[in-house]
């Protein structure tokens, strides 16, 4: 995926991510910021590196290209060098020059930001850091749905258990609420809000997992994107936790329904500005 057109798509579709996530952080979400301070705590960085937001992105529009929601060191190595991101380019040759320290990128696999790779090693090396950091999210999560109290209360409403059907009236109303279109079909079941590009080109964020929503809290959506172009249709998979950095803790211990309505609202935050953006900025 290398063209002129696949690349400005790209373009665009990052920025529709930037913007959901900015936007989200001045409307109270900010368990992305949460999450980052403590990253960028982890060690000091070189000069030259950037904050940790920065490679999140750079890393998605990588992630774009790649289309199928997995990256790691040796699947971008499959990417033509218009797609790769030049910054991590300039880590990846850091750390195999041993310009950063005693890290191997084979070993790191899943990211090339030494900082992030610090991060999720915590809970195994700073167990009592990572609790306290654990307790930080909870308290974050809890002052967020005080903040938004109002908005989660006309999508609640009445509802009390976790279940698919609930679930789905839930949905609805977030739909509503925010000027989004819902669809859901069965067999699996699948739970769908989404937004329309100027072009008739799609962003989907997907439920399917209910049971562990029910069972564990967990959140788990994933996002679909679908752009005609010239001379093919561009399609794509993002899971949750690469589109907004601190999606992870969106979708995380969310045991009642102001939890899950919180998640919900953050996470629809992309499909939004991805009609912004198209619309600002013309057809995708």
């Amino acid at each position: 995926m290398n063209n002129t057109g696949s690349l400005h798509l790209i373009d665009k579709l990052s920025a529709a991510f930037k913007s959901g996530y900015t936007a989200a952080d001045a409307n109270a979400f900010g368990l992305g910021k949460v999450q980052s301070s403590v990253i960028e705590s982890g060690r000091r960085r070189m000069d030259w590196e950037r904050p940790y937001e920065y490679y999140f992105f750079e890393r998605l529009a990588e992630l774009l290209c790649l289309r199928d929601g997995v990256w790691n060191v040796d699947r971008r190595s499959q990417l033509s060098a218009a797609c790769r991101s030049e910054y991590i380019d300039r880590l990846a040759s850091a750390i195999s020059a041993g310009e950063m320290g005693d890290y191997d990128a084979g070993v790191m696999r899943h990211t090339l930001d030494i900082n992030e790779y610090l991060y999720n090693k915590a809970a195994v090396d700073e167990p009592e850091m990572w609790f306290a950091h654990l307790e930080n999210i909870e308290q974050q999560k809890r002052y967020e749905q005080q903040v938004l109290a109002d908005e989660i209360a006309i999508i609640r409403r009445d509802a009390v258990t976790v279940d698919a059907r609930t679930l789905t009236s839930v949905m609805k109303r977030v739909a509503t609420h925010l000027e989004l279109e819902f669809s859901s079909s069965s067999g699996p079941q699948r739970l769908v809000l989404s937004s329309s590009f100027a072009n008739g080109g799609r962003i989907e964020m997907v439920i399917e997992d209910i049971l562990n929503l029910r069972k564990r809290g967990q959140l788990i959506p994933y996002y679909e994107m679908t752009v005609p172009l010239e001379n093919d249709v561009y399609k794509a998979v993002l899971l949750y936790n690469n589109a907004l950095p601190g999606g992870r803790w969106y979708g995380w211990k969310n045991m009642c329904w102001d939890s899950i309505i919180l998640g919900l609202l953050a996470f629809c935050s992309v499909l939004q500005h991805a009609r912004t953006v198209s619309n600002r900025n013309g057809a995708l």
